[in-house]
């Protein structure tokens, strides 16, 4: 058995995550650049309709895969209607073996978290709400093109917290337009008096395409520029561990047990399957992404045929590359004795001499036969990465 097929029948035998995408949302934000559809309500049901269908595909091809992280994306997942929230959540019970202690995570935005719905997740064993928060400052807010007002996030917490929904993450964004200091530690003074168990805190990437990305170019905005950033995410850091949110990866902040355990396995390269038009997936030896279009995707759906339209089969070095990226994400990094039994050859010897500049720069650290980023590194990490590679 060769070190590939070896590392695959590994993950054959562990649990899986399961990654379920929603194209819909009530108004597309002005940075996003994700598969989302704003004002196609119309084609909810068929869309519910064909998801459930190919969560039956799986199941008829693979049996009912055992399942311990459960992620519902988009888009807006919160904003489906209660009747096709139910469908969706019934159809993922009916066709994956869901594991007793699951991690049952749903995307919410702040203005869609009602009793209604919260109902119906507890219902189905949602036990993770990731709400979309972005930023407190109401002009930041409306520059970004988000519908909700800082009072929604902390109503919405409110009702969450009398729910029981204990596993709340908060999605932030920093180095966003007109975003000063005082903005940064406004957001990050709220954040302590909320005290969620999760943060994922990202600088603004600005994508092409978007209406963000049109209005730098049109020189109407301006956004940070590399030392702030840097600054920026050095606050955050130092703000967060302070209230007990330590980084356990270069974005994501956790209180102690709340690391997600559905975000742990992209950066582990763990087995996650991709459900729903646009989603990625990583199974059976291959990475694949299904089609984006909803014709597409339903005619495949409709012929028995899973809706993958990119798939492709790792060798060797692309397994090793993908895993120094990933695993070099966590605060961690890579644990050098489980990296050589992988691939067969020491990772400080492939390229001690780069390894040893970086230790001696302060920029990598090693402790206990693990190789990770210091705070001061991650501010180069692509830079390290392609060194490492």
């Amino acid at each position: 058995m060769n070190r590939l097929d070896k590392y695959f029948e590994k993950e054959e035998k562990g649990a899986k995550g399961l990654y379920v995408h929603i194209p819909f949302c009530h108004k597309k934000c002005y940075y996003c650049d994700f598969l989302t559809f704003p004002g196609q309500e119309k084609r909810m049901d068929s869309y519910i309709s064909n998801l459930l269908k190919e969560m039956e595909i799986y199941q008829n091809k693979y049996g009912k895969i055992l399942i311990d992280s459960v992620f519902l994306g988009g888009g807006s997942p919160s904003y489906l209607s209660l009747d096709n929230l139910d469908k969706l959540l019934k159809g993922i019970h009916e066709n994956f073996n869901l594991n007793s202690k699951i991690e049952f995570t749903i995307e919410m935005n702040p203005e869609d978290v009602r009793q209604d719905k919260l109902k119906i997740l507890k219902d189905y064993g949602v036990n993770r709400i990731s709400l979309g928060v972005q930023t407190f400052d109401e002009n930041i807010l409306k520059i970004l093109g988000r519908v909700h007002k800082s009072s929604d996030v902390i109503e919405a917490i409110d009702l969450l917290n009398k729910n029981s929904f204990a596993n709340i993450n908060l999605d932030m964004i920093y180095s966003l337009p007109l975003q000063e200091e005082k903005n940064l530690e406004n957001d990050l003074k709220i954040i302590s008096y909320l005290s969620p168990n999760h943060l994922s805190y990202y600088s603004l990437i600005l994508e092409e395409n978007t209406y963000l990305h049109r209005l730098v170019r049109e020189n109407k905005i301006s956004l940070n520029d590399d030392e702030m950033d840097r600054n920026f995410y050095h606050k955050i850091v130092t703000s967060l561990e302070e209230i007990g949110l330590k980084r356990y990866e270069i974005s994501n902040f956790a209180k102690e047990s709340y690391e997600s355990v559905h975000n742990k396995k992209y950066w582990q390269m763990k087995e996650v399957l991709g459900i729903g038009m646009g989603a990625s997936g990583f199974y059976k030896k291959a990475r694949y992404k299904n089609v984006c279009n909803f014709k597409k995707y339903g005619e495949m759906i409709n012929d028995g045929v899973l809706p993958i339209g990119d798939y492709s089969e790792y060798n060797l070095k692309e397994l090793r590359t993908d895993y120094i990226i990933t695993n070099m994400r966590l605060k961690e990094g890579i644990n050098l004795k489980n990296y050589e039994e992988i691939f067969g050859i020491s990772l400080l010897k492939e390229r001690e001499r780069k390894i040893k500049e970086y230790l001696d720069e302060g920029f990598l650290i090693l402790m206990d036969n693990n190789l990770f980023f210091s705070l001061d590194g991650v501010d180069i990490s692509n830079h390290i990465l392609v060194d490492l590679i």
